[in-house]
């Protein structure tokens, strides 16, 4: 009776309420999702979890990396008598000390000190440094370490 109150009203012969029941499960099937699940987890979230550390590792480190250069060459600008190469090295590794969260040296920092126009009084000063920094997940992938490098400038 009720589907045929919808068939006259709405002409529509297609909507039909009913009822289903529940599909009753296997004993076979139970447990599926939560394996499913598992497997999801581990094949998926936990690799995105390391690749955000790590990455977030690497810019931490080019963070300091580059306070550390740029510190490095502000102080050689403004010392204009002794090594500035020597200069250069004691302000990065003051700043970022080697074995800082496993990090090491490539090279060691440089220093390149240009003057400009000799009649002028310009002095140019560029120090660059590479830090390799060690990777906590992504050795998994077989991605041991990256190199960061920063560079700093100033003139005077």
């Amino acid at each position: 009776m009720f589907r045929r109150y919808y068939q006259k009203v709405f002409c529509m012969d297609w909507i039909f309420v009913s009822r289903r029941t529940p599909a009753k499960s296997r004993p076979a099937e139970r447990g599926a999702t939560l394996i499913m699940f598992t497997m999801l987890t581990a094949m998926v979230l936990i690799p995105m979890v390391g690749l955000a550390i790590d990455g977030s590792v690497l810019y931490w480190t080019k963070a300091k990396l580059s306070a550390a250069v740029d510190a490095a060459a502000l102080a050689v600008g403004r010392d204009l008598s002794s090594d500035s190469t020597t200069t250069a090295q004691t302000y990065v590794y003051a700043n970022l000390p080697q074995g800082w969260l496993g990090t090491s040296y490539t090279p060691a920092p440089t220093a390149l000190v240009q003057n400009d126009t000799p009649t002028q009084g310009t002095r140019r000063v560029t120090v660059s440094a590479s830090v390799t920094v060690p990777l906590y997940f992504m050795r998994i992938l077989g991605q041991p370490s990256a190199v960061v490098s920063a560079s700093g400038v100033s003139c005077r």
